[in-house]
């Protein structure tokens, strides 16, 4: 077979182990993206699946899991603070890490925010939510600063779900992206 025509995805000399290893970080996204936008929340459970399922990779896998999803949990921690994404999709992405590798889950990241970028675009300019958002920056911004205190961005009793995006979309379309232009390799 032609290897420029071969979808053979694996990543290092493991192969079989790291195969399985993506199609676990797939799935894992494709059924967080699916509850994301229906319930606009991912499940506690449904991620602690995925968790539990890397035990059985061994100890020396799972603590090289645990190390690289700690790092990219402390990373995405600011943006949940305040309240910029919430816990799901922090916890998602530290999966998505830990599963991916550093370099992996960071394109994969990486990718996933500028989706959500474009698409809040998109909102922003198609969905007459442009001026109103912009207002609510500024103030939001102002007043931290005004009062030094941490006061969320997002407050879904307050906004609702008109603005929002799920992320987790975005982040199975980052790991799309990032699989279909040999980023993990």
């Amino acid at each position: 077979m032609n290897k420029r025509y071969s979808i053979k995805l694996t990543l290092r000399k493991e192969g079989k182990i790291i195969d399985i290893w993506l199609l676990e970080a797939g799935a894992m996204l494709a059924g967080a993206a699916a509850w994301d936008v229906f319930t606009h929340k991912i499940p506690n459970k449904w991620l602690l699946f995925w968790m539990v399922l890397v035990i059985f990779d061994g100890p020396e896998r799972f603590a090289a899991f645990l190390a690289v999803a700690a790092a990219a949990a402390c990373g995405t921690f600011l943006l949940f603070y305040f309240r910029m994404i919430g816990a799901g999709d922090c916890k998602l992405m530290a999966l998505t890490c830990g599963y991916l590798g550093i370099r992996g889950g960071f394109l994969t990241i990486a990718i996933g925010f500028v989706i959500g970028a474009a698409w809040s675009l998109g909102k922003l300019l198609f969905g007459g939510q442009g001026l109103q958002r912009t207002v609510y920056l500024l103030v939001w911004i102002r007043q931290t600063i005004r009062t030094k205190q941490r006061i969320p961005y997002f407050n879904i009793e307050e906004d609702g779900y008109g603005a929002t995006v799920p992320l987790a979309v975005c982040l199975m379309g980052g790991f799309l992206a990032t699989v279909c232009l040999g980023g993990l390799q």
